[in-house]
């Protein structure tokens, strides 16, 4: 069969550095494992580094059965920004147009859930040519745009807020299924979109491929680290963040909690972020005094897979919004995969799964001595701590193993084009 994957912010299999899948990803090489022809939409714009891959509309083959088409915008530095919808209009223009001269017409749609201005396109391609959409809600988008903004720009963002919301509510109406990284997704997906729930609307939490690299790949992941100033002593204490350094995180609270610590702990810890985004530079200024908070920079998959080694704690450092308070953020199965405990600022979701799973804490939002607290009741509580770690892979295995995961969803997506084939009376391509 054919597949069309379409998603905007995820890294590349094209992208330098050999970085790791994230989930459109990851389905699309599972489904060419599996047989299938897949063309996946991305952007010309790499989201995390702010850098274009290319100045235009560009094809690349990646391999037999597997094409990346990517679609051209203005670009955007800053996440929340009206450039940023500028860019989303962009591009999915750019689809629309390119998607008509195809001549290869896919069996299923897959688009992930935002952006809706790709989403919105996906469908009503999808539904002219009689083809099964798949949304895939990742974010609460327009619902969270009000969270970000301060009350005299929300008000005037309500008109925007509207158009959003009708075009947000006709790309659900018109998808044949919603997936969704938690069930509050594919729940606010389905009330967005004034539908019942059936048994082709189904969550897929955010799962995690481990990556063990080679022996070269590990040597080199090693010296990056050392050089980065991490430590790799029996006796440290590493809390370790791996994602975008945007505004939306706790980092800056996280960092305050360091100050916190007894000198006792502190002389073995570490606090390493990890990663790229608009608030690097605010967050480098405000640990300028503290040795022992370490930015090594944007991480390669063997990188990451040795500070996770490392680490003793993996932190999820998020404000409670209404799209962290209803999701599984990706960060949760990747600390798993390593066994580490989690430190999580959510409330919500997640608070409760930390909580029913025995694997992780939850410290209220915007409140560095109770961070500080959590750090030193986790570095002293020793067997604790270690049954957390053998509780937190046990959990990974259960929900989160991308093999797992990830099989589940492609015969999820088999079914649902197959039973479209068979409706219309054709054979499987």
């Amino acid at each position: 069969m054919i597949f069309w994957i379409a998603c905007v912010g995820e890294p590349l299999p094209v992208d330098p550095e050999s970085p790791r899948l994230y989930r459109a990803g990851q389905l699309a090489e599972r489904l060419v494992q599996r047989g299938h022809k897949v063309v996946y939409w991305a952007a010309t714009l790499n989201h995390a580094k702010k850098t274009f891959r290319a100045a235009e509309n560009r094809k690349i083959r990646v391999r037999e059965n597997y094409d990346l088409i990517l679609l051209h915008g203005r670009g955007y530095q800053k996440n929340v920004s009206l450039r940023r919808v500028l860019h989303s209009y962009d591009v999915a223009k750019n689809f629309s147009d390119l998607a008509s001269n195809l001549n290869h017409r896919p069996d299923l749609i897959l688009c992930a859930y935002p952006t809706i201005e790709l989403s919105d396109a996906c469908v009503r391609f999808g539904r002219s040519h009689n083809i099964p959409i798949i949304l895939d809600v990742r974010d609460l988008w327009p619902d969270i745009f009000e969270d970000y903004l301060p009350k005299p720009a929300a008000l005037l963002f309500r008109p925007v807020r509207s158009y959003f919301d009708r075009t947000a509510r006709q790309a659900f109406s018109g998808a044949t299924a919603i997936t969704g990284i938690s069930n509050g997704f594919v729940n606010w997906a389905l009330n967005k979109g004034h539908r019942k729930s059936t048994k082709l609307d189904k969550h897929f939490f955010h799962a995690y491929l481990p990556y063990e690299p080679s022996g070269e790949e590990k040597r080199a992941a090693e010296e990056y680290l050392n050089k980065a100033g991490v430590s790799n002593s029996p006796d440290g204490f590493l809390v370790a963040y791996i994602g975008n350094l945007s505004f939306d995180t706790e980092l800056a609270c996280s960092i305050d909690a360091v100050r916190m610590i007894p000198w006792e702990i502190a002389k073995n810890f570490q606090l390493v972020i990890c990663g790229l985004g608009e608030a690097l530079d605010s967050l480098k200024r405000q640990a300028s005094d503290l040795p022992n908070v370490i930015f090594p920079g944007w991480l390669n998959k063997a990188q990451i897979s040795v500070l996770m080694n490392r680490a003793s704690i993996g932190v999820v450092p998020y404000l409670s919004t209404k799209n962290f308070r209803a999701a599984i953020p990706n960060k949760v199965g990747e600390y798993l995969s390593a066994g580490l405990p989690i430190i999580s600022t959510i409330q919500g979701n997640l608070a409760e799964f930390l909580e029913e799973n025995k694997c992780g804490v939850t410290v209220p939002n915007n409140s560095p001595k109770q961070f500080a607290s959590a750090i030193v009741a986790l570095y002293k509580s020793g067997e604790e701590r270690n049954n957390m770690s053998r509780r937190a892979s046990n959990v990974f295995h259960q929900h989160f193993d991308a093999d797992k995961v990830y099989n589940d969803y492609c015969k999820h997506i088999e079914e649902l084009a197959r039973n479209r084939i068979l409706r219309d009376g054709g054979t499987e391509t």
